[in-house]
């Protein structure tokens, strides 16, 4: 009796863990993705961080992301934050 209830026990703890791990979330790197900046009227490929630009701290979105460019291509969200500084 003490036998099976110790292999149940061990795993409902194994099965509790797996499932803690499997639920969590997952954060996003967007960093990874093309990113984009804002120029007052339309979203522009900014080009690749530290060689084509820089984001200088200060107030405000530096960059923006697609969370979805296939289903929702015009939709943007921020990703770095800062002032968004070309490099010339």
């Amino acid at each position: 009796m003490k036998r099976i209830k110790l292999v149940l026990l061990s795993t409902a703890v194994l099965f509790a863990f797996g499932t803690a791990i499997a639920t969590r979330p997952h954060a996003y790197d967007c960093t990874f993705a093309p990113q984009y900046y804002f120029n007052g009227a339309s979203y522009i490929p900014a080009g690749t961080y530290s060689y084509d630009y820089t984001c200088l701290s200060g107030a405000g979105v530096c960059t923006y992301y697609k969370p979805d460019p296939v289903f929702n291509p015009n939709f943007y969200l921020p990703c770095r934050y800062g002032r968004f500084q070309l490099l010339d």
